[in-house]
């Protein structure tokens, strides 16, 4: 087989199907009053997590490759780095805003460009790497979400070595983003934060914008993309321009800082069971840096 190189995040590729359903908590966890520092990291993503995520990733991405090495498939998987700029509670970097905006205006590769496409299509390649497509467990998270995602091939086979199940590894990244989505409701809705809004609106109208939100950026430029002949280049200048004018008033007034501080804090005191299973999903996270770091040796 020819060898294949398949550019994606082993996030993405375990992401799976979403559907409503019940919500389920292992039993006899003790709940702590409030969520130590290196858990409210894990449930909003921010201080040392990342980083210590990141690190433990590169370990079961290691492992992955070496499993389909070993099954004669030759490939190779990435991991995004940590966001330099996560502490300003911001989704992207500030070089990434500066080279690309909202990424709205990039230029499409063709099918099977650099021979990526097509081997990402391979079935002995994907069920190599994810088991067959039946091959599926459940995880009801909060929020009445249920992931579906594989149990079986070489992605599966490095979770279960780094964290120790497969199960914990189901856990850990999903369930921190699903409270995450519910205290990003809850910061948004905060007074404190509609005062930053209020002021990042007075700061992007100097530039003679009028949006409601930076979340509301994206969706109105595409909008005005659906018709347009201006050429791509000048399109994405003007993208840009306008991504760097909402970077900088965000950073101004401090509004996805002030949005990460108020999810912190609301972090701190989330309901009982969540507490209960965040704790216990912090502690599984060190053993799993801890195995990490044992099998990079």
């Amino acid at each position: 087989m020819r060898p294949a190189t398949v550019k994606a995040t082993l996030w993405v590729l375990m992401a799976g199907m979403l559907f409503g359903c019940g919500n389920s908590q292992p039993e006899g966890v003790r709940v702590p009053d409030h969520l130590d520092q290196s858990t409210v990291d894990m449930v909003t993503n921010s201080g040392d997590y990342p980083a210590r995520l990141h690190q433990v990733a590169l370990v079961d991405l290691a492992l992955t490759e070496k499993c389909m090495q070993d099954a004669g498939i030759p490939w190779k998987g990435s991991v995004d780095r940590p966001n330099p700029d996560a502490d300003e509670g911001s989704g992207v970097s500030a070089d990434r805003v500066r080279q690309h905006g909202y990424g709205l205006s990039e230029a499409k590769q063709s099918d099977g460009q650099n021979g990526q496409a097509g081997d990402s299509d391979d079935p002995r390649l994907r069920e190599t790497l994810l088991g067959p497509r039946t091959a599926l467990a459940k995880l009801t998270a909060p929020g009445d979400t249920v992931y579906w995602y594989p149990n079986q091939g070489c992605a599966a086979k490095a979770h279960a070595s780094v964290y120790g199940d497969l199960d914990t590894w189901a856990r850990i990244t999903y369930i921190p983003q699903e409270i995450s989505l519910g205290l990003f409701k809850k910061a948004t809705a905060d007074e404190r934060y509609h005062a930053a809004l209020g002021r990042w609106r007075t700061c992007m109208s100097q530039y003679g914008y009028s949006y409601d939100s930076p979340s509301s950026i994206p969706s109105a430029l595409s909008k005005a993309y659906e018709d347009s002949t201006e050429p791509l280049d000048q399109r994405r200048e003007k993208e840009i321009t306008i991504a760097v004018r909402d970077m900088g008033c965000n950073r101004q007034v401090e509004l996805s800082r002030t949005g990460l501080q108020l999810r912190r804090e609301f972090a701190r005191t989330i309901e009982p069971q969540q507490r209960a299973e965040m704790t216990r999903l912090s502690g599984l996270f060190t053993k799993a840096e801890q195995r990490s770091k044992i099998l990079s040796r």
